[in-house]
């Protein structure tokens, strides 16, 4: 008995669903004004349920408007908007009664995007005076972004954002009577992104995946990713042994792989919110198999082969705590076709192969770090 090679790990077939509706016919929407709006609100400022009512309400009426809330505000989200044609706006309530909003949209090419950030003090807080003022400030300043009306520079975007997450300025101890007042000299402080860089993550997995006459093929297996809105990632697994017949005889495998892929993530950032993984990538599988069989059948010595293969992945993440969960369907190619033959008469005989190869895996992933990436004025 010999085998030729190929052989997966992990998981799964990327599933695709085709779904059709009745047709409807919509208005048209306005060119004049954006056609789709993301609208985020940022902590307390999302209390009264009116806003939302009020700021659709100053919409074309077939735009697409998105409203969501959020703890605090992501930095990352505000700096790299994830489609363009499309403006997004945050929202935030600070103390003494002050309204931030950040206004984004990156152009239909994806190459630039445009910032606007404006400031607004609400001398009641956010009764129906100081919500309607709102609604139209950020009616305002997406349609000053659309039009090209008003931008302002990335520089000043992340500067106002470390504004947001900055501690109260601590004011200094007065001088003792009758001591001269030292001088003193400031230099601007840096702005820092502490949001918009990579993420360094190690995480384990467990997949499960129908190699074809070899049947189930599972184990655990581990990974180191680096992410952004694109991700690297490098994952090992091992295939707990496994049994299956091959015609007259019975097959052990076990093995090992590695792979490397390369995705892009859509969502919000690992820990606020869930998302989405896209991944290709290449891989080996280095597996060994003995065979056992009952006279008059002679297996051959068992031997260890090395399968090469491509694979697509669809994922879901969802943050719980300190770590994120997710799931994932997967569909490895083999680059070679793998089969263990019988020789009858002196001529090899095919009984058993593998092929394409769909599966699951479930993984747990623990961020490491973020790189910090600062400017100064």
């Amino acid at each position: 008995m010999a085998a030729s090679d190929s052989l997966w790990l992990g998981a799964a077939a990327a599933l695709v669903a085709i779904s059709t509706a009745p047709v409807a016919v919509a208005q048209a929407p306005d060119p004049s004004s954006p056609p789709r709006v993301e609208i985020t609100l940022v902590g307390a400022v999302g209390d009264d349920p009116a806003l939302e009512d009020r700021i659709r309400s100053l919409f074309d009426p077939a735009a697409q408007v998105e409203l969501h809330h959020q703890p605090r505000l992501v930095s990352s989200a505000v700096l790299d908007p994830a489609d363009s044609d499309k403006v997004y706006l945050w929202i935030s309530l600070k103390p003494q009664r002050r309204a931030r909003v950040y206004a984004t949209m990156r152009d239909e090419q994806g190459r630039a995007t445009r910032y606007l950030f404006r400031e607004v003090e609400l001398d009641s807080g956010l009764d129906e005076v100081g919500a309607e003022t709102l609604a139209e400030i950020a009616h305002s300043s997406s349609m000053a972004l659309w039009w090209r009306g008003q931008q302002i520079s990335r520089r000043r975007v992340m500067e106002e954002l470390a504004r947001d997450v900055e501690p109260p300025a601590v004011p200094p101890a007065p001088d003792p009577p009758g001591m001269p007042r030292a001088a003193t000299t400031s230099t601007p402080a840096a702005a820092v992104d502490t949001a918009a860089g990579p993420e360094l993550a190690v995480g384990a997995t467990f997949a499960a995946q129908a190699s074809g006459d070899e049947g189930w093929l599972a184990g655990p297996g581990g990974f180191f990713s680096l992410e952004h809105r694109w991700s690297l990632r490098l994952v090992a697994f091992y295939v707990v042994p496994h049994h299956f017949d091959a015609g007259p005889a019975r097959v052990s495998l076990v093995g090992a792989s590695t792979e490397a892929r390369a995705g892009y993530v859509l969502g919000a950032d690992a820990r606020s919110g869930p998302r989405v993984h896209f991944e290709v990538g290449v891989g080996a599988l280095a597996a060994t198999w003995q065979a056992e069989a009952e006279p008059p059948a002679t297996p051959l010595p068992g031997e260890t082969n090395v399968r090469g293969y491509a694979l697509g992945s669809l994922g879901a993440q969802l943050p719980v705590g300190p770590i994120w969960v997710g799931t994932r369907l997967e569909t490895r190619w083999p680059l070679r076709r793998t089969s263990y033959d019988v020789v009858r008469s002196g001529e090899p005989v095919p009984v058993a192969s593998s092929g394409l190869s769909g599966g699951v895996a479930v993984e747990i992933g623990i961020p490491i770090t973020r790189s910090v990436r600062s400017s100064t004025p």
